[in-house]
């Protein structure tokens, strides 16, 4: 319910026509996202799936970093902008996308000095961790 079609195009032959029948693959799927979108828009979160939710997101994020960040979770859930405080689905999942993706969430280290979170840059890490928020957030939605 929840995935997205992955398209690979080689850079080899007519990448020209692999590239529009991959992009007509893709806007197949509008109608079906944007009905997935406003299911998770009336999907009300509680507390306490808000947080299980962020934690997901931080084991997704930092899952591949041996000594853990003393980042909370819960900060993750922090709204950049009033509308995003929402408690839907949606919206929490958009605070999470962006705490992960953007960075600038801010933590005390190991020394208690305050350090940033850093933003993704790498293109497969980006889609890695898109992917994983979005079918997290599918999976709350079919629970």
């Amino acid at each position: 319910m929840g995935d997205f079609a992955v398209i690979r195009i080689p850079h080899r032959a007519n990448i020209i026509a692999d590239v529009v029948a991959g992009a007509i693959q893709i806007t197949a799927q509008f109608e079906r996202i944007g009905s997935l979108v406003t299911a998770m828009a009336a999907r009300i979160l509680t507390d306490d799936e808000q947080l299980a939710f962020a934690q997901t997101a931080y084991e997704i994020r930092w899952a591949k970093i041996e000594t853990r960040l003393r980042l909370e979770p819960a900060k993750l859930l922090e709204a950049r902008r009033e509308a995003d405080a929402n408690p839907s689905l949606w919206h929490t999942f958009n605070r999470l996308q962006e705490s992960t993706m953007a960075g600038g969430v801010v933590y005390h280290s190991r020394v208690q000095r305050f350090v940033r979170t850093r933003r993704i840059r790498n293109i497969r890490e980006d889609v890695r961790i898109n992917t994983a928020l979005w079918q997290a957030a599918t999976r709350i939605l079919e629970s």
